[in-house]
């Protein structure tokens, strides 16, 4: 997941390069998402910092699938040769790339992350299976 949200990064990264001078605001959002892709490539981030940021994902996915279900009704036959429809493709391809950053900030909520600071399995699981040991000794 780390590699693959560093991708994500790198991709709202250019698509908000791209398409700042079409669209600044969703640029923003684009940019915005990068931050936050690229921000849960770290190792742990601490719980409430996961649920804040883990709610601003889920906020720059619906916006991403709101700007793309908004402007999709008024596009004729050919709307992938329009000029903005790099914005429209990019804006939907964000959508579902925001969906893996917000399950990333899911597990951190979790605890699902291993981390140096916390042990693999926790104390009460690791003397439930001493004793499970010790019964199937005798």
């Amino acid at each position: 997941m780390l590699y693959l949200n560093g991708l994500v990064g790198i991709f709202l990264a250019v698509a908000a390069f791209l398409l700042f001078d079409l669209q600044p605001i969703l640029a923003s959002v684009f940019a915005i998402s990068a931050l936050l892709a690229l921000s849960a490539c770290r190792g742990h981030v601490p719980k409430w910092q996961a649920i804040v940021l883990g709610s601003m994902s889920a906020l720059a996915m619906l916006v991403f699938f709101t700007y793309f279900l908004v402007v999709t009704p008024f596009l004729d036959a050919q709307w992938y040769f329009e000029e903005r429809s790099r914005a429209l493709v990019a804006a939907l391809i964000g959508g579902f790339a925001m969906m893996l950053v917000l399950a990333e900030y899911s597990s951190f909520m979790k605890g699902k992350v291993e981390s140096a600071s916390r042990p693999r399995f926790s104390e009460r699981y690791q003397n439930t299976m001493k004793r499970v040991r010790k019964f199937r000794a005798t």
